[in-house]
């Protein structure tokens, strides 16, 4: 285990012409590995803004057992090729390969881009990002990850940050965050991976895809706390999605933002009916809310709507056999709302609501009608309609 501090201008990771093992000494220090502490400080060398590090090439690792910026004089860069400019370069990414904590100040810059962070350790890190833009994060050694302040990915019309949790657990805690993508994807079964949101309030415009049983069984996956999840479009963003992708996940506060026009909640690539509990769920008036694939729905109290003009639609969109099911313990209130199937071929019952649930409406059309050439089935077990 040794340190190592970033020296020069422009700083190839690659080389030993930009470490050294002291502060502000001479360089030809080895490149840094899984056992080395990595420093930039205001010794660093820097001579003006937007200077920094880069790699050679695309998908370039900086292993460290932990990477530290205290460099306070001038905005550091961290890119790719040498490119000093707004870091549009998609994919082309400086991944900090970190075993340990990671930490930055807000002289970071990171670009839209070319910095993503991989937490490659067995045991507890931390992350502090002092609001610093990145293109994504990934959580991949089975430990667990710990957000310790508000973290913010760029969101653009044609990209979206990815948070990928492949092996291991990340802890949102209390901060505010603005995230594209969350992924749980696994290639191993039996495999720890999970999400704890924590009491954060989180901000998400892309797609989340959690407990992601397609690629491996037996993997333990959870979403839980007390946070506070609203989902939106990017500005310009035409006709964009958001789509949620899992089994056994639970919400609470979980917003629909204006914005949206389609919300979709689908079973994983493995087919299996997913399940969905939410406390306090709020959808806008011209919304759709779709299912593929059938599903339970369980709702800890009754969702609520905002606004009844233009007509709401609520649908499962297609599946074999799987019925949508909703759950609550009081009744639930639509107003100008469709409730329809579309083009569930195959299907059974396509809205089911449990015994002791109840289903209410002032202007509920239940179209059981939409074209589809399996029997239209509608089953409303103590509901009133």
């Amino acid at each position: 285990m040794a340190n190592r501090y970033l020296r020069g201008q422009y700083s190839n990771i690659t080389s030993t012409s930009s470490w050294s093992a002291t502060d502000g000494g001479p360089t030809g220090a080895s490149v840094p590995t899984s056992a080395d502490d990595v420093f930039v400080t205001n010794l660093t060398g820097l001579t003006a803004n937007y200077q920094g590090m880069f790699a050679p090439s695309m998908n370039t690792l900086l292993n460290c057992k932990s990477f530290t910026v205290t460099q306070t004089t001038y905005k550091f860069n961290i890119d790719y090729s040498g490119y000093w400019d707004d870091g549009d370069n998609w994919n082309s990414y400086v991944i900090i390969n970190s075993y340990g904590d990671v930490t930055f100040n807000s002289q970071v810059n990171a670009g839209t881009n070319d910095c993503r962070i991989q937490f490659s350790g067995s045991g507890s890190m931390n992350f502090t990002s002092s609001g610093v833009g990145m293109a994504g994060i990934t959580v991949a050694g089975g430990g667990t990850l710990n957000l310790l302040d508000n973290v913010t990915g760029y969101i653009l019309a044609d990209s979206v940050w990815v948070i990928l949790i492949s092996k291991g657990i990340i802890n949102f805690g209390s901060g505010t965050h603005v995230l594209g993508e969350l992924r749980t994807l696994n290639t191993v079964a039996g495999q720890t991976i999970g999400v704890n949101l924590g009491s954060s309030n989180i901000t998400t415009y892309g797609t989340w895809f959690l407990n992601y049983s397609y690629y491996a069984s037996g993997c333990s996956s959870f979403v839980g706390g007390t946070s506070t999840v609203t989902v939106k479009i990017p500005n310009g963003n035409i006709g964009y999605q958001p789509s949620i992708y899992g089994t056994n996940i639970s919400f609470n506060n979980f917003i629909i933002d204006s914005s949206v026009s389609t919300m979709a909640f689908l079973n994983d690539a493995a087919s299996s009916v997913p399940t969905f509990s939410f406390n306090n769920f709020t959808f806008h008036a011209g919304q759709t809310i779709g299912t593929w694939g059938g599903g339970t729905y369980t709702f800890a109290n009754p969702p609520t709507q905002i606004g009844t003009s233009p007509m709401s639609y609520i649908w499962q969109q297609q599946g074999t056999g799987a019925n949508t099911i909703w759950s609550c313990p009081s009744t639930i209130t639509l107003n100008n709302v469709d409730v329809r199937r579309n083009t569930a071929s195959g299907a059974g019952i396509p809205f089911h609501a449990l015994s002791g649930s109840t289903i209410d409406g002032y202007s509920v059309n239940w179209d059981t009608s939409a074209g589809t050439t399996s029997p239209h089935l509608l089953s409303l077990m103590g509901c009133g309609t």
